[in-house]
């Protein structure tokens, strides 16, 4: 799976193919339309270590970023001296630019960035049909970059949701994973229930043990008692729907339903209580 740093890459690598192209690098944009990222110009030739044409950065100007996002149309550039849209760029006459090709990258649902490369020595250093080939090779970076940034923000997500899991309900996981905004600081006042549990002797064998093993105990104690817990949601879910669907139940009906569900907790219970007494023998 590439990242976006190797979509970068390769994307530029391709522009170079082009005849005429110099200097080049991307630029990209969060969703907010800020440039988040500029990768590292690309040269044709070597520069020599500490010379002005081989700084890390180019300072792209403003009027051209702010035409491309308001068009989101390729722009090519023959000579910058006698081209009317940028008349008004200072930055541009004093950077000694004579032909640049730029390129935005559109996204499924917004722009994503640009592609820029020029060439500092001749005008007219690219065509229509140059322009195009550059416009095809932005196409397919955008969407690369698309399916790179999903991907990552999938593994993102998938990290998030594991370590919240370790220590929250699914139904709290999915609240949170759905709706991240709501999630504050001080948190919101919720009548809820609590449950108590303790390990018997748990003092004593803590004061016996490696801590090492005592958190493999609890690590091993915890499914268990997750399950219980997991398993009298369910419970009481069911039966409150049940009760809540037959508005004419009886009674005595009601009362077999609530025993029935009773019966199935205990049952439940009663397996993981064989299970934890198996732990405790396996620990003495």
């Amino acid at each position: 799976k590439l990242s976006v740093a190797d979509v970068a890459a390769q994307a530029m690598d391709f522009t170079f193919r082009i005849e005429g192209v110099e200097r080049g690098f991307m630029m990209l944009f969060d969703k907010n339309g800020q440039t988040s990222v500029s990768t590292e110009v690309k040269y044709r030739k070597p520069q020599k270590p500490g010379s002005d044409s081989g700084a890390q950065h180019i300072i792209l100007s403003q009027t051209i970023i702010d035409r491309v996002k308001s068009e989101q149309q390729p722009i090519l550039i023959t000579d910058v001296s006698g081209d009317d849209r940028f008349s008004g760029s200072e930055s541009l006459k004093i950077s000694g630019l004579r032909s640049a090709m730029v390129a935005p990258l559109i996204g499924n649902q917004r722009l994503l960035g640009l592609v820029y490369v020029d060439n500092m020595q001749r005008t007219a250093a690219f065509t229509e049909e140059e322009l195009n080939i550059f416009s095809v090779i932005a196409a397919q970076a955008a969407a690369s970059i698309d399916i790179a940034t999903a991907h990552e923000q999938l593994a993102e997500n998938a990290i998030q949701r594991s370590a919240l899991e370790r220590f929250l309900a699914p139904e709290v996981v999915e609240m949170v994973v759905n709706n991240p905004a709501g999630v504050r600081l001080g948190g919101v006042n919720q009548k809820v229930s609590v449950m108590f549990a303790d390990i018997r002797g748990f003092t004593t064998l803590s004061e016996r043990m490696a801590p090492e093993k005592i958190v493999e105990l609890l690590l091993h104690f915890l499914p268990w008692l997750l399950a219980v817990l997991n398993h009298s949601l369910r419970v009481l879910t069911d039966l409150f729907h049940c009760l809540e669907c037959r508005h004419g139940i009886t009674v005595d009906a009601a009362y077999a339903q609530i025993r029935h569900h009773a019966r199935s907790h205990q049952a439940m219970v009663r397996s993981v209580a064989e299970a934890v007494v198996n732990l405790g023998m396996e620990l003495k």
